[in-house]
């Protein structure tokens, strides 16, 4: 059931301000007309300053500047002196247009209130001034109050304005961070997939007359992890919702998390690179977006090695739990054969990513070259998401 005030915001603002302006000039003529309805010219004198508040809203200035001539032209009209109309004009001019054209609107209103009040009250035979001065106090309550409503209804629209375009703004902005976290994951899945399918297909290369069954394993260990990029990336992908105008949505279950690292020691185990997955501690779960940060963390080293320590090398991937806190290190030996790797495209930003990962989760990256040649990193994140305490 609708009420009452919903049905007449649903009308056309036209004909709602006609209403009003027919409930106002009924009022004026029944209060401030000494000879109410019986007479016609009082009647039509009013009528046409309904008319001419029915568009109000939609020339604000100039619906005024008619009625209040409207209003001065009424001394001429024995027995009727409007009152509410032109409050109603000067409140529209108020709450729509500029503050200069405001008060420009509550001055010329009050003078002509001043005019009536100063008639009024000079035509009595008694308390002349006494009755002007009350007239004045009277009249100047009501233009002050109607054109002081109509200031605090446009303070309050922008005010609403504002905090809406701030609404829309933030939520732009976090979309706009979605789709640089995507990015970034999109950047890592590639990074990663790429550089092992590039080395299972130099291995099946080099395979293919005096090994062909290492050349057939290593051509399907490429078609499984492309496979695996598609569906991931296709899991990425489809947060941005297109079918719904590009709205970014949270990833949720499917990002890959600490289950998934087998899988990823798998694939690049098939690269011909020898790796340890160990794990000590007591486990415990984990934040949905701290275990994705762990995922990549490992993804990128493990990139790294491929790339810069090649086919031979030896990795050793540790997972500790330490209380409220995991630590994750990758750390490589220099025995492989970097030569034999391929050169991937890279945008460089692979390492920095995952520092920004540990900075919006409250953890801390380490890297660098270990004594024989090789290269270790090592990070330590919290179990349960926490903002990074800024320094300083």
């Amino acid at each position: 059931m609708r009420w009452p005030i919903e049905r007449f915001r649903a009308l056309p603002l036209t004909v709602q301000d006609g209403l009003l302006a027919l409930a106002v000039g009924v009022i004026d003529v029944e209060l401030f007309s000494a000879q109410a309805f019986t007479n016609w010219v009082v009647n039509v004198y009013a009528a046409a300053g309904v008319l001419a508040l029915t568009w109000r809203r939609r020339w604000p200035v100039i619906v005024f500047a008619v009625l209040l001539a409207h209003n001065l032209a009424a001394f001429w009209v024995e027995g009727y002196s409007p009152v509410l109309i032109l409050l109603i004009a000067l409140y529209t001019v108020a709450a729509h247009s500029a503050i200069r054209l405001s008060v420009a609107a509550l001055l010329l209103t009050f003078g002509a209130y001043f005019v009536a009040a100063v008639n009024e009250a000079f035509a009595m035979k008694s308390d002349q001034w006494r009755t002007l001065l009350a007239f004045l106090v009277f009249y100047g309550l009501q233009t002050g109050g109607a054109w002081g409503l109509g200031r605090w209804v446009r303070l309050s629209r922008r005010h609403a304005a504002m905090l809406d375009y701030r609404r829309q703004m933030e939520a732009a902005q976090a979309v706009a961070g979605e789709r640089v976290r995507i990015a970034r994951e999109l950047h890592d899945i590639v990074a990663h997939s790429v550089t092992v399918m590039m080395l299972q297909s130099a291995t099946a290369a080099r395979a293919v007359r005096t090994a062909p069954d290492r050349a057939e394993e290593a051509l399907a260990e490429v078609d499984g992890l492309g496979l695996q990029t598609m569906d991931e990336l296709r899991r990425m992908l489809i947060v941005l919702r297109p079918e719904d105008g590009g709205t970014v949505e949270p990833a949720g279950d499917a990002q890959p998390s600490l289950q998934d690292l087998e899988a990823l020691v798998n694939g690049v185990r098939g690269a011909g690179i020898s790796v340890d997955l160990r794990t000590t501690g007591n486990a415990r779960p984990l934040d949905s977006s701290v275990g994705l940060t762990v995922y990549r963390t490992v993804q990128e080293a493990l990139t790294n090695v491929t790339k810069h320590a090649g086919p031979g090398a030896h990795v050793r991937v540790d997972l500790e739990w330490l209380g409220d806190d995991l630590r994750v290190s990758v750390v490589n030996d220099a025995s492989g054969s970097p030569r034999r790797v391929a050169r991937v495209p890279s945008s460089g930003r692979g390492l920095s990513g995952v520092r920004e990962r540990m900075e919006m989760i409250g953890g801390s990256l380490e890297n660098g070259p270990t004594p024989d040649g090789g290269y270790r990193l090592s990070a330590t994140l919290p179990v349960i998401r926490r903002s990074a305490v800024p320094a300083g």
